[in-house]
């Protein structure tokens, strides 16, 4: 036997050695056993969860899908994209108990906001610390719906901005559930829920609710093909959709209209699945103009909802990311603003 056989032999010998000694057991690396450390993690989330004073508001999509309605080189099938909507989400307000209770209420309908339950929430483990609600509340309702609701929840970690962001067990990468929690600063909790709520009923109240796009006097999308209401004045399949489904599509005339009064040849579209929030409105996969430039928050002011870009540095990954203005006041502007408004009394021209 050669003498460098020889040498590999006896590295493999210690790595064996070393696999049946210390890697059988995890006790040279960490001081506690597995089971302690999963329940120190689940024990971390509870004291995280329950000293909240004033609680805490959630966003829950069931389903997102973030190539949905995304890309402007591709026209959509007239007759067809009424029924190829996406889903939207929900805002709730949850307050949690040590005891694994919690209080839960939300726009869940037009009246839920008025109503608070008594949910029972327990912290176990699947790979990922689980956050798991008892049944009787407003996510059950959402299982077996076209919503494909579920119950249980994966603890991912706190994004960049110091959410707790929850994903579905069913399918981690990518996830399309997404429960994301945000602590509630102050006391406001009536007045917040009353703004979610008004929020998503003004957006789905209006008759022709148009997106535009612009840089200064550079316009990259406006969206000028009427699909709410029809011509005699009726609401369309689009329009039961968007607002059963809270899902907003906004499509703009690509190819002209062959004759007067006549459908466009072509049209393009953006949308996304949205929620009412206490600022206004949330696109979680967001309005995508490209793979850079996307609009996901909303605020309402003036009778319209506004989404302005601004560069917000983060320190912890050194990288640079794009954001709404109203919730980072000190990034760097862009001057890309996405603004949806009424525009109740256009025209069906499209010749």
């Amino acid at each position: 036997m050669s003498q460098a056989s020889h040498k590999l032999l006896s590295l493999l010998a210690i790595i064996i050695l070393y696999c049946t000694t210390g890697c059988s057991s995890d006790s040279g690396v960490f001081s506690d056993s597995a089971s302690k450390r999963i329940q120190a993690r689940q024990d971390s989330l509870q004291q995280v969860l329950t000293t909240a004073p004033n609680g805490w508001e959630a966003i829950y999509f069931p389903q997102t899908d973030s190539l949905l309605f995304s890309d402007l080189k591709t026209e959509l099938n007239i007759h067809k994209f009424p029924n190829e909507l996406g889903y939207g989400g929900f805002y709730f307000q949850l307050k949690f108990s040590p005891n694994g209770s919690l209080m839960m209420r939300g726009d869940y309908t037009d009246d839920s906001a008025l109503e608070n339950q008594n949910v029972h929430y327990e912290l176990g483990h699947n790979s990922m610390t689980r956050l798991s609600f008892s049944t009787g509340n407003y996510l059950t309702k959402l299982i077996g719906d076209k919503y494909q609701g579920e119950l249980d929840f994966l603890f991912q970690g706190t994004d960049a901005d110091g959410r707790l962001i929850f994903v579905s067990p069913r399918s981690i990468r990518p996830a399309k559930a997404y429960l994301i929690l945000k602590r509630i600063g102050e006391n406001q909790n009536d007045e917040r829920l009353q703004q979610a709520s008004k929020h998503r009923k003004t957006f789905e109240n209006m008759r022709n609710p148009r997106l535009k796009i612009q840089q200064g006097s550079r316009t990259y999308f406006s969206s000028d093909h009427i699909i709410k209401y029809s011509t005699r004045g009726e609401l369309t399949s689009y329009g039961i959709n968007q607002v059963a489904q809270r899902y907003a599509l906004f499509t703009q005339v690509s190819r002209k209209a062959n004759v007067p009064d006549g459908p466009p040849q072509g049209i393009i579209g953006l949308g996304s699945g949205y929620v009412g929030t206490p600022d206004g409105l949330t696109f979680l996969s967001g309005i995508r103009l490209d793979d850079k430039n996307i609009f996901r928050d909303f605020i309402f002011r003036n009778g319209v909802y506004e989404c302005e870009l601004v560069r917000v540095y983060d320190p912890l990954y050194r990288t640079t990311r794009l954001e709404s203005k109203h919730l980072h006041p000190e990034g760097e502007e862009t001057g890309i603003i996405a603004t949806i408004y009424d525009d109740p009394n256009a025209k069906y021209k499209y010749y």
